[in-house]
Parts: C-alpha cells; sequence; structure tokens
C-alpha cells in the first residue's frame, strides 16, 4: 500500500517539476533608460538580459504582441553557451510598446521556448526633469507650478525624477523623454559615450543644467560645454544677483557659497539649438536651499535665460516626422489607374461584352455555353487588365527615400528618413538599414501601427539589422522610417547681417551635398538662392519685407491631382515653424540609409537644414527684422476662432498678444512694431505699460518705436503684451502681429 502512495506521489511531483525546469532554464528581465521615464511621442530603448541554466541554446529573441503567436515586431538571432548571460535591446518608438500588451520570446524553430511578459511600463505627460545628484532633493523647487498669470506651457507641471548616472543612455534620442537633465554634485562617473549622448541631445534642443563643483566626477564630462565668463571684469555680487533676479530687495542672509568667486552665480551658453546652465553655487546648500523666494528666483532664473521658451520649442516636438513617410508613397514614375478608368472597363464588359457574347450564343442556338464563355471572358478581361495595367501603373520595382537632415554644427547632423518600397510582382524581401539608425516598418499609410506588416530583424552582431517584408501582394507599396545621427556631412558657412531694411551678406556650401535649390527662410518670408553646388559661395542682398501676409495654407485647398498632393507634402517637409531663420538646400543624394534587397530604381529627395545666426551690423549692432522672433497669444476675450495659423477671425473680443523682445546674449535698444500697417488700422490698438499697469491706446494711424522708454514696457519674462481689440458684431480678421528687434551683443 504505501509503496503504491509513493509511486503515485513521486509521478505527480515528476508531473509537476517537468515544467518548471523548462521555464527556468532562461532567466529573462527587461528594463528602459532613464530609470523607466517615457514620453509617448518619443523613441525608447527596451534592454533585455537572458542567461541560460540549461544546454546550449540557438534561437530568436523576439518582441511579440501577447495576442500573435505567429507575429514578431522585432527579432534578433541569439547564441547562449551554459552559464551564459547577454544583453540584446530593441529601439522603438514608445507608442508602439505601449499600444498593446507585449511580450519577450525565446523561440527555436517555430516553438515557443519561454515568454516573458511585459509589465509596469508607463508614460509621463507633462514636463520631466532628471536629477544625478548625491541629495534627492536636489532641484525639488522646479517641480511647483507657477502661480502667474502668463508663463506659458512649459514653466508648469514638472516630474522630477532622480537618476543614476548609469540610467543615462548613449543614444540622444532616447534622452528626448526627458526636458531637462540637472547634474548636481555626484559622485557618480558618467561614461563617455553618456556624455557624447547628452551633449548631441542639448545640440537637438534639450536644456543641461550643470549645478556641481567643477571637481566632482559627474562634472568632469562637461567641462569643454561648461560656461564661462571671460569678460575682463568683476561679476556683481552673489546677493546683488540673487535681489535684482527673485526681485526681493533685501535677502534675509549677508553671503552665498559659490564654486568660483570670478564667476557670476547663472550663465548660460546656448549649444546648437539647446542651451547649457551654469549654476555656481550647490543648490541643496542653504541658506538658498530652504529660502521660501527659491522658488520665485528659479522662474525668474528660467524665464531671464530663455530656458522656458527652449522648453515650450522642445515639447512641440515630436519622434516621427510622418510627412516623410506620406510623401515618400507617393513614388516617383508609379502611377495609379484612374477610378474612371477602371470604371469604364467594367461598364465596357458589364453593358457591351456580356450581353454581345449572350445575343451571338443564342443566335447560333448555343446558350448554355454562356455559363462557360462568358466567366472565362471575364477571367482572360481580367487576366490581360493585369498584365497590360501592371506594366501602365509601374515597369519596374522601385522605392522612393525621403530624408530630413538638421546640420548641428561641422560634423554633427541629425537624419530622420521615410521610405516606401514596391515591387510589381510582390513577394517577401528585406530591406537593410544602416545599423547606426533605428529603423522600424509603418502601415502602409505612412502612420505607426503594430499591426505593420513588417519586423526588424537583426543578426547576433547587431550589424546586420533590417525590415522584413513578408508576403506582399503584387503593386503593393510598403513604408519604414529611420532616425539616427551622422556625422562628417559639413554645414553652411554663412555671414549674414540686417542693415536698415536689407538682408546682407553671404552663404557658402561646405556641405557633401551638391542643392539642385537653397533657401532661406526668414520668418515667413522665404528667398530663392537657386542652385548651390559643393563649395560654390553666394552673395546676399535681400528687403526684408515689413509687414509679410503668408499665402493661403495649402492644407485648406482642395487637392485633385498627384502633383498637387506631392507639391504640399514637399511644403510640409520644408517647413521649419514659424519664428526662425535658416538655411535650406534640396538634393537627390542617396544617403544609403535603406538598401532593399531587389533589383530596382530608387528614387531619393533631401532637405538638409541649418539655422543660421546673425552677426553685427557696421554699426556692431544686431538686428531681428519682422517675422525673425516669436509671437504667442496670451490671452483672448469675446468670439474668435483660428482661420490659419497666424491668423484670428475676431468679433466683440480681444486678442493679446506677447512679443518675446529679450532674447539671450543681447541688450535690446530699439523695438519697433508695425501696427500702422493697413490690417491692423481696423482695431483698436493698445500696448501695456508695466510701469503703470495700464493699457496705453495707440493711434489708428499709428505704429509703435519703443527706444528710451523700452524698459517701461517690458514685463518680468522680457516680453511686451499687444491688445488688439474688435467691439462690433462683423467678424474682422486680425493676423498676427510682427516686430524688430534692434540690440548689441553681450558676453552673458
Amino acid at each position: 500500500m504505501w509503496r503504491w502512495l509513493f509511486l503515485v506521489t513521486l509521478a505527480v511531483m515528476t508531473l509537476y517539476t517537468q515544467p518548471v525546469q523548462a521555464n527556468e532554464q532562461f532567466d529573462i528581465s527587461y528594463s528602459t533608460p532613464l530609470g523607466g521615464l517615457m514620453k509617448s511621442d518619443q523613441w525608447t530603448e527596451l534592454n533585455v538580459t537572458i542567461t541560460n541554466h540549461g544546454e546550449a541554446f540557438a534561437g530568436r529573441l523576439e518582441l511579440s504582441p501577447i495576442n500573435s503567436s505567429d507575429r514578431s515586431l522585432f527579432g534578433q538571432a541569439v547564441q547562449l553557451q551554459p552559464d551564459e548571460t547577454k544583453q540584446i535591446r530593441f529601439e522603438l518608438p514608445v507608442e508602439m510598446l505601449m499600444r498593446e500588451p507585449n511580450a519577450i520570446r525565446l523561440r527555436h524553430g517555430d516553438e515557443i521556448v519561454q515568454e516573458r511578459r511585459l509589465t509596469s511600463l508607463r508614460t509621463r505627460d507633462e514636463g520631466v526633469i532628471g536629477v544625478i545628484d548625491n541629495s534627492d532633493n536636489a532641484f525639488h523647487f522646479l517641480t511647483i507650478s507657477s502661480d502667474e498669470p502668463y508663463q506659458g506651457q512649459a514653466a508648469n507641471n514638472f516630474y522630477l525624477q532622480n537618476l543614476k548616472a548609469d540610467a543615462l543612455p548613449d543614444r540622444s534620442f532616447l534622452l528626448d523623454n526627458l526636458d531637462i537633465l540637472a547634474v548636481g554634485n555626484s559622485n557618480e562617473t558618467i561614461r563617455d559615450n553618456q556624455a557624447l549622448a547628452v551633449k548631441e541631445w542639448v545640440k537637438r534642443g534639450g536644456v543641461l543644467i550643470l549645478a556641481g563643483n567643477p571637481n566632482q566626477p559627474a562634472m568632469a564630462p562637461f567641462q569643454d560645454i561648461l560656461p564661462s565668463e571671460t569678460a575682463n571684469r568683476q561679476p556683481e555680487s552673489p546677493i546683488q544677483q540673487i535681489a535684482e533676479l527673485s526681485g526681493v530687495s533685501q535677502p534675509p542672509f549677508s553671503s552665498v557659497p559659490v564654486y568660483q568667486a570670478d564667476q557670476p552665480l547663472f550663465l548660460v551658453n546656448k549649444l546648437g539649438s539647446g542651451l547649457v546652465v551654469r549654476v555656481n553655487y550647490d543648490v541643496t546648500a542653504e541658506p538658498i536651499a530652504s529660502w521660501q523666494y527659491n522658488r520665485q528666483l528659479w522662474q525668474q532664473v528660467l524665464q531671464t535665460y530663455q530656458v522656458t521658451h527652449a522648453l515650450e520649442q522642445k515639447m512641440n516636438g515630436v519622434s516621427l516626422n510622418y510627412s516623410l513617410t506620406q510623401l515618400s508613397s507617393k513614388l516617383p514614375d508609379v502611377n495609379p489607374p484612374s477610378v474612371k478608368v477602371i470604371i469604364v472597363i467594367w461598364l465596357i464588359y458589364l453593358l457591351l461584352i456580356a450581353p454581345v457574347l449572350y445575343l451571338v450564343l443564342k443566335r447560333i442556338g448555343r446558350r448554355e455555353w454562356a455559363w462557360g464563355i462568358i466567366p472565362l471572358a471575364a477571367i482572360l478581361m481580367t487576366a490581360g487588365v493585369y498584365l497590360i495595367g501592371r506594366q501602365l501603373v509601374v515597369k519596374d520595382n522601385t522605392s522612393y527615400t525621403v530624408s530630413k537632415i538638421r546640420l548641428l554644427d561641422k560634423e554633427l547632423a541629425e537624419v530622420n528618413s521615410g521610405a516606401s518600397f514596391l515591387t510589381v510582382s510582390g513577394g517577401s524581401y528585406n530591406v537593410k538599414a544602416d545599423p547606426a539608425f533605428m529603423a522600424i516598418p509603418l502601415k502602409s499609410s505612412g502612420y505607426l501601427d503594430t499591426d505593420a506588416d513588417g519586423s526588424v530583424f537583426a543578426d547576433e552582431s547587431q550589424q546586420n539589422q533590417g525590415i522584413r517584408f513578408e508576403n506582399v501582394p503584387y503593386l503593393t507599396v510598403k513604408t519604414a522610417y529611420a532616425a539616427g545621427m551622422m556625422h562628417g556631412l559639413g554645414s553652411f558657412d554663412t555671414e549674414l547681417s540686417v542693415a536698415g531694411s536689407e538682408l546682407q551678406g553671404s552663404v557658402t556650401n561646405k556641405t557633401t551635398f551638391d542643392f539642385q535649390q537653397t533657401y532661406l527662410q526668414l520668418g515667413y518670408q522665404r528667398i530663392e538662392l537657386g542652385p548651390l553646388k559643393k563649395g560654390e559661395k553666394k552673395q546676399i542682398r535681400e528687403t526684408v519685407q515689413r509687414y509679410y501676409q503668408p499665402p493661403e495654407e495649402a492644407a485648406n485647398k482642395p487637392l485633385r491631382s498627384k502633383e498637387e498632393w506631392v507639391a504640399q507634402n514637399k511644403e510640409q517637409v520644408l517647413d521649419i515653424g514659424n519664428n526662425s531663420l535658416q538655411i535650406t538646400g534640396v538634393s537627390d543624394s542617396d544617403l544609403e540609409i535603406f538598401q532593399p534587397d531587389y533589383q530596382g530604381v530608387s528614387h531619393h529627395w533631401t532637405v538638409v537644414q541649418q539655422p543660421v545666426e546673425l552677426q553685427p551690423n557696421d554699426d556692431e549692432r544686431i538686428v531681428y527684422p519682422y517675422g525673425l522672433l516669436e509671437v504667442s497669444v496670451a490671452s483672448t476675450e469675446g468670439n474668435f476662432d483660428y482661420t490659419s495659423q497666424n491668423t484670428i477671425a475676431l468679433s466683440k473680443g480681444s486678442v493679446t498678444f506677447a512679443l518675446h523682445v529679450s532674447q539671450p546674449g543681447l541688450r535690446v535698444k530699439t523695438v519697433e512694431i508695425p501696427l500702422d500697417e493697413s490690417p491692423y488700422r481696423i482695431f483698436k490698438k493698445e500696448i501695456f505699460n508695466t510701469k503703470t499697469g495700464k493699457w496705453q491706446e495707440i493711434g489708428r494711424d499709428n505704429g509703435i518705436t519703443l527706444t528710451d522708454d523700452l524698459h517701461e514696457y517690458l514685463n518680468t519674462e522680457g516680453n511686451i503684451l499687444i491688445r488688439l481689440s474688435n467691439p462690433a458684431e462683423e467678424r474682422l480678421i486680425l493676423p498676427q502681429p510682427y516686430f524688430q528687434v534692434e540690440g548689441e551683443k553681450t558676453t552673458r
């Protein structure tokens, strides 16, 4: 009896333990950079760690939707010896990771050997500050929302995350999940590849605050970008600087310990499109750390040094530029069949061929043959339409890659590419992607979707990677997207200044591209420069328009032809937004980011853009001309409606605009606002006087010029407020006002 009971128990234990042993052959864990911080519109990295506790294994590691056993989003070959541990990373948009439940799977052939489901992943919608500091309370004052009536989106709703240095990624795109990175007094070491990614991120628009002692280990990699006052003058005392910035005339302390006595408390350098803020004291130390006006001090620091503006610009960015894929889907030399032609063909069959065949068979007394001949005629006609029509649509396999390059300096460039692929006969094929880029498949519509037909593959070295499209129907377009950094593309050399009403100077093409067309974009004013070959120099002398009305937006016009669609899509790719001076070149050069393994014709359309910094003119003045600096809507009253990006239909109400006058490194001397132009004369015009705290009415035919009295109208954010009103019932179209700023360059 006992023997049988023992055998039954042993058999049950054997059945129970065998699956556990199989499941425990591998330890699978995962993590994401930045301590798990993710934003839904950015890229992230899924780092997978696998340890093999069993026999040698050769197979694939996949990231797959849980509800699908045969489809993977990403896959990589993997070989594991007994007791070996390997790390594998998948780079993908956060949206793709979060859209549906996913699992990490080890697969041997068609068999799923082991699975680990992804859980506890979440995204942040508010602004995010990453802090590296020995103290957990460092920079806590930045998380408090502002009570000021106009501070802008970036001044509010920050979430602070303390980070370990090893949580920093080595790709700058992954740092886009942060809005600010603050490095204080930390004993941790930041590796060279991490520091390089941080510097790239700043050049792409990030904000880096350096608040540690220069001798601290975490500060060491950033010594080359640390802002420093080089002017031969004694800075104001720390107490004077704090009083000036905080608005508190007599702070309740007599001294503030600083790292370097010859440097100001705060100093900012522009690095590419981003900012580096140097803080010359320990933000966790007394007497400032617990001072009741510390928050007010830092709000003013962010405003004064244009950090808030930089953050607002960054928050408007997205990870995938869908205008690239939309344009790439309009492949050149591909002529989709007209709907009208298709309708005519089927009408011919329904109204002519089928009835004629029936009447002929009836006449010869063979109506029963109709059951075979008429369907056969339909099959023959369909085959003819396919064989003849296919050649009319496209003669050969083809691809179209549209790329947008942002030159950050003479060596570094940010690249985004969308590509579409079409094979005449369909089937399965691979598209190899540059291993320096993050690449994903998209839906044929050109948008992100986890249900995309392709999947990302890579070998174990991750140097051979790409996208595989399987069982593609004939004449079907497939789409992919890639993002990454490139080196050695060169830059434009520009020497441009504004004197009077003219933009003067020169542009030299020192990039690696020959451009079929080049433009200077001055706000909304586009100046065509024509072709520009490598090494070629062009002289510029163009009138700056005092008032510029943008043309009607293409998005409001009905599009009927492929050519119209392509023209609109190209304008969307060329768009640089408002309030900037950039040079743009258009080339047909191949960047070799995507390489399909089928033979065919490849087309390329590459847009290269670089911001331009204006230089002092002969009077040693820097002039920011009309339309170049930002104007935002501060408040509205009454009935209004945006008729375009920069025009408002207004009745029985008013719109208050904030003119962003103050600029880093500029001592403003003159501001001109051409409200005497005809579009503004029909409105009541007012300017806010900060000295009196009242609105001042402007005459109907008058513009505004501020010089010695400028300080009376600048608010604490460095803006001038303009209010335009229409008390009548009739809707009037109000264009955004423009202004010009003239000033002198400063060292701070």
